[in-house]
């Protein structure tokens, strides 16, 4: 007889209820952490890319100090030097860290953070918004590791586990909000139309980054060395600046071409041509056109 049971638990198809609570278990398997998992998240993970971005700010601030008077063309070979440095850390990072040499791993990963500071002085160096603009992303990495930090030592044993999806969308809504206030002040915006839905997007995407890859990655390389589940984070964020990077020159680059074009003989259409195309040439459009022109006015 308990030959039979065993036979039954063990075929899906005759127990029903133990292959739904393994399809539950499958879904709950990406991002609901044990206890052990929460731990090193919480109490390993998140105080280290905590700091990491505290010392990529000091990096950042450090050699824009240090190159504030040398033209881009001075230090160039410098700057080459320091970013091949930093690269081949990177690359080496993924293997020394698996590799468990502690004192090694953690020297050489906090080296590679702070170099990285040197990156973006090409940007600082073509004027006061790019400067600021370096700095404020650098800031929002800060404020979204803070609200990661902040919903799991306010969870705790809750934190990524079942049945607490509600919680967490508060808490997050809420730190979210306060970073984003905090933001504003401390770079004094004013555009809050243009500002807002950006810095807001920022923190989203970092934030979210950390708490949901933070806990995908922590519960697929528990048994890792810590500084390798906070590499293979950073490397998303790495990621991420680098797309961010890619928009940027091609936004750039559309601005140039239609300033260049704004100087020669080719031209956008105006707005009477782009007005005609929409409401028509007769007089009938042309007079809808104008009393649409008064009520505005």
């Amino acid at each position: 007889m308990s030959n039979t049971k065993n036979k039954d638990q063990d075929n899906p198809a005759q127990n029903p209820s133990a292959n739904n609570q393994k399809i539950e278990q499958k879904r709950d398997s990406k991002y609901i952490l044990s206890p052990s998992q929460r731990e090193i998240f919480i109490k390993n993970v998140l105080p280290i890319i905590l700091v990491s971005n505290i010392i990529w700010l000091i990096g950042d601030f450090v050699f824009t100090y240090i190159f504030r008077r040398m033209e881009f063309s001075e230090f160039y070979v410098i700057y080459i030097i320091f970013v091949v440095l930093d690269i081949i850390l990177f690359v080496s990072l993924n293997k020394i860290a698996l590799k468990s040499m502690k004192s090694l791993e953690y020297i050489l990963y906090f080296i590679f953070i702070f170099i990285a500071g040197i990156i973006t002085i090409p940007f600082v160096k073509l004027g006061n918004p790019l400067g600021n603009l370096v700095h404020m992303i650098v800031f929002i990495a800060i404020e979204c590791t803070i609200i990661v930090c902040l919903v799991g030592m306010t969870l705790k044993d809750k934190y990524f586990a079942k049945g607490y999806v509600q919680i967490h969308v508060i808490l997050f809504i809420l730190f979210l909000i306060i970073a984003e206030i905090i933001f504003l002040l401390v770079f004094n915006i004013k555009n809050f139309l243009l500002t807002i839905p950006i810095s807001l997007s920022a923190i989203c995407i970092f934030s979210l980054t950390t708490m949901f890859f933070g806990a995908k990655a922590t519960k697929k390389l528990e048994k890792h060395p810590i500084i390798f589940i906070v590499y293979k984070i950073i490397s998303v964020y790495m990621f991420i600046l680098f797309i961010s990077v890619i928009l940027a020159i091609v936004i750039l680059i559309i601005i140039v071409i239609v300033i260049l074009l704004d100087d020669s003989d080719i031209s956008f259409p105006n707005f009477t041509y782009v007005s005609n195309f929409y409401w028509g040439t007769s007089s009938r459009s042309r007079t809808k056109r104008k009393n649409l022109k008064h009520e505005v006015m």
